[in-house]
């Protein structure tokens, strides 16, 4: 199934929000637990993702050097939080949407013909069967 980096948002802003401030690679780890897909999460959309939220003003961050190559260490802000109750409602909105669309896909079979067509059989103006 396809990637929904665009979920990333809500998943980092929770994840910091439930178990405080993190490095990257810490919450890549967590975040790969809620996965909106079973697609592995991608470590360069997850320091995009970072780097938006930050500029936003969302999350914040600052070097931690020590042991090791020095880290940067994540965490989220009041408008963070926030941004994540915005999330929420969306995210509220779509669950209502997509169980609609799925009740419309799935069976029952009486439900075969209503809607947009068959599948297989191109419908509306000026689309041919090669079409696609």
């Amino acid at each position: 199934m396809g990637s929904l980096y665009r979920f990333l948002e809500p998943l980092i802003l929770y994840a910091l929000r439930e178990e405080g401030p993190a490095h990257g690679y810490e919450l890549l780890s967590t975040l790969q637990g809620h996965a909106l897909t079973e697609t592995p999460i991608d470590g360069p959309a997850l320091y995009r993702t970072l780097r938006i939220l930050e500029q936003n003003g969302q999350v914040v961050s600052a070097w931690e050097t020590g042991r090791g190559p020095a880290r940067r260490r994540y965490a989220v802000t009041a408008k963070g939080r926030r941004h994540l109750q915005e999330w929420r409602e969306v995210l509220d909105h779509l669950q209502v949407a997509l169980r609609r669309f799925v009740a419309e896909i799935g069976p029952p079979a009486s439900k075969a013909g209503r809607g947009w067509g068959r599948p297989g059989r191109p419908r509306g103006r000026g689309v041919s069967a090669s079409a696609g």
